[in-house]
């Protein structure tokens, strides 16, 4: 089958990566082309392809690219259509119709949290599964080395006070190694270098998460990596979907607000004086996870394991061709 996969993609995130692989797992055997979101479905993919996916990730907050004139585009679309692992940050007056038309022409409609079902109006045909990196989680290498210091990810942010400076002193008596997520421009690989130089890695590793003893992030996925691999945590809430994560794993206790950078020495050490709690829940939502993402994945590949266009299969048409020569018809 032919598969084109919309989403925020080739841009060097690494969390958008792993989704890219969980996907590229989850379709293993087909040819799959991953595209970006922002921009309009190119007609030919949708009149000849076989499946148009949407996801997976944060990818709806303004209306752009796929989400725009939808139902104009629905017309002419002949592949089915499936969205997993979708992330819903707000629904604006905009984009509402937009995303009522979606449901409603897809064959299944999966976000990632309760939140981004509440706002799609809890429409019963939209169910809640895990990201999709909990399809294929990573695995966390034997380390040669003892766990010490904090793995620190930290990224650009514009839309809320967020003091860089004051993160970074705030661990001044800590030994920090660096984890960007994004190597894009003025992302956090910039970010973190400008303070950390050639400590920085200048492409993406796991290495700093695995030799620290904890970790400190922003990122959604730095988070979801440190639960796969069973890592102590504290996440900065820069973003609503942050918040959502440790509501439904019932740990907002790791968790800080950007201005609250002069709690991070204390909540570190309320991490390490609680571990063994901390750690069984960040065990038990793990657990839970992986099961619900096994069933994500029985789901997904039970809907597109037969292609949507039998009429253009080579051994379809020939059948087709010889009913036809014998009833008369040809």
């Amino acid at each position: 089958m032919k598969i084109a996969v919309f989403g925020y993609y080739n841009s060097l995130n690494a969390g958008d990566d792993r989704i890219q692989y969980s996907i590229t797992k989850l379709m293993e055997g087909n040819t799959i082309i991953f595209l970006p979101h922002y921009l309009s479905p190119p007609r030919e993919y949708l009149e000849t392809f076989d499946w148009i996916l949407i996801g997976g990730g944060g990818l709806v907050f303004e209306r752009v690219g796929i989400w725009v004139d939808v139902r104009k585009w629905l017309r002419y679309c002949k592949a089915k259509i499936g969205i997993l692992g979708l992330g819903v940050n707000c629904v604006t007056e905009e984009l509402e119709p937009e995303l009522s038309s979606l449901i409603e022409a897809s064959e299944f409609f999966y976000v990632r949290d309760d939140e981004s079902k509440r706002l799609l109006n809890q429409h019963a045909h939209v169910e809640v599964h895990p990201d999709l990196t909990w399809c294929f989680p990573v695995n966390s290498e034997a380390s040669a080395t003892q766990e010490q210091g904090i793995a620190l990810n930290l990224l650009p942010c514009h839309w809320k006070e967020f003091n860089h400076n004051a993160w970074i002193e705030s661990l001044s008596s800590f030994q920090t190694h660096p984890f960007p997520f994004h190597f894009g421009q003025n992302r956090d690989f910039s970010l973190l270098r400008h303070y950390f130089g050639d400590k920085t890695p200048s492409e993406f590793s796991l290495q700093p998460l695995i030799k620290s003893k904890l970790l400190v992030a922003c990122r959604y996925h730095a988070i979801v990596f440190a639960m796969q691999m069973g890592k102590p945590f504290i996440a900065i809430n820069y973003d609503e979907k942050v918040k959502r994560l440790l509501e439904e794993s019932d740990l907002m206790e790791c968790c800080l607000e950007t201005t609250e950078h002069h709690l991070l020495p204390n909540k570190i050490q309320f991490v390490l004086d609680h571990q063994i709690e901390l750690q069984n829940k960040i065990d038990r939502f793990a657990t839970l996870e992986k099961e619900r993402a096994k069933h994500l994945r029985n789901k997904v590949q039970s809907y597109t394991a037969i292609s949507s266009h039998p009429a253009n299969d080579p051994v379809m048409f020939s059948i087709k061709s010889i009913a036809k020569r014998y009833l008369g018809q040809s």
